[in-house]
């Protein structure tokens, strides 16, 4: 009897330090996949920013350049299977001559257009029979949207009053610019 006695002791000795060698090897296995688990959050985050792969030396921080960016490869893909720019058209102006501004190609019908028509506050509030549109600004932004591409296209149409004195300095008025940004 004191042999089962001595030996319990002990036996329940080696089972505390089989236990304690059995948590710290599990302590230390979960810190190694909470250090893997971090690294695939920041690697999911690159992937959503875009700075991750071949081009990550090339994307910018700010929002507005990445749709730069987007634009630039989607334009690129066109340019590697043409001929090269015929040159620009020559305008007479006042005695002399300039090339044409080129400005930006156009983008692509192909793609998807939302239209967005921001009114300034007063001809929200005194409504359009108020007003006489003279002209807008237009401008076309691609956004980047999971799975696609869509082209957002903002119109900001120019108002003046019906009722203004034609020969007095006219208001012109025109809802602000939206911040547009991936």
């Amino acid at each position: 009897m004191t042999d089962t006695v001595d030996e319990q002791p002990g036996a329940a000795q080696a089972k505390v330090d089989a236990l304690v060698a059995a948590n710290e090897k599990l302590v230390v296995e979960r810190d190694e996949y909470r250090k893997l688990y971090l690294s695939m959050l920041e690697t999911c985050r690159k992937l959503e920013l875009g700075i991750l792969g071949q081009k990550r030396e090339k994307v910018a921080t700010a929002p507005g350049q990445m749709s730069l960016a987007v634009l630039a490869t989607l334009l690129s893909e066109e340019a590697r299977g043409t001929a090269p720019a015929p040159p620009a058209e020559l305008e007479t102006v006042r005695e002399h001559t300039r090339q044409k501004p080129t400005g930006r190609k156009p983008l692509p019908e192909k793609l998807p257009r939302v239209e967005i028509e921001v009114l300034p506050p007063e001809v929200q509030q005194e409504g359009l029979a108020a007003f006489e549109k003279i002209g807008e600004d237009v401008a076309e932004t691609v956004e980047r949207r999971p799975a696609s591409l869509v082209v957002v296209r903002s119109r900001r149409p120019k108002f003046v009053r019906k009722d203004r004195d034609k020969l007095a300095e006219t208001e012109v008025l025109q809802g602000e610019a939206l911040e547009l940004w991936v």
